[in-house]
């Protein structure tokens, strides 16, 4: 990839990280004092919902940022593989399936612009933000985990 395409995406990612910092701070402002629960939904999942998309979004950065200095240094295989490590976008959009129904703005906002990025990514992103965006509630954590267990077992393998 040229230097100028990964600067794009890094602009992407940094505006995403700029969404998801104000609805954070807003979230914990709304919030007051945050209880310690587990349910999907609650603040305490939602905000850890937001530091997943925004750790994803940083790991990015930081990815092509790399990149673009081996590029430049003329060290081509080293820039290519940190390409190829921030094309797996990890926590992206998965921390949005913790998160209280309906997404702030903000959110939306930022999976929208990942979604622009999605030939850019190893997986179907887009797909699995539109199913982020799509979804009525919460999906993580499972509330009955020994449920969840048993599924898993009985799903075949890909």
């Amino acid at each position: 990839m040229e230097i100028d395409e990964l600067v794009v995406i890094m602009r992407a990612m940094q505006r995403i990280k700029e969404l998801l910092a104000e609805e954070d701070q807003e979230l914990r402002a709304g919030y007051g004092k945050i209880p310690n629960e587990s349910s999907a939904g609650g603040p305490s999942q939602t905000l850890l919902g937001l530091q997943e998309l925004t750790s994803a979004a940083e790991q990015t950065m930081t990815s092509l940022a790399t990149a673009i200095g081996f590029t430049v240094a003329g060290m081509t295989a080293r820039a290519e593989n940190r390409i190829r490590s921030a094309r797996h976008l990890v926590g992206f959009p998965g921390g949005a399936s913790r998160m209280a129904r309906p997404l702030g703005s903000r959110v939306v906002e930022a999976l929208e612009l990942a979604l622009s990025l999605d030939e850019f990514y190893h997986r179907p992103l887009g797909t699995e933000i539109e199913a982020a965006l799509a979804a009525p509630e919460p999906t993580w954590p499972p509330d009955d985990w020994a449920a969840y267990d048993r599924s898993r077992m009985t799903r075949p393998e890909p």
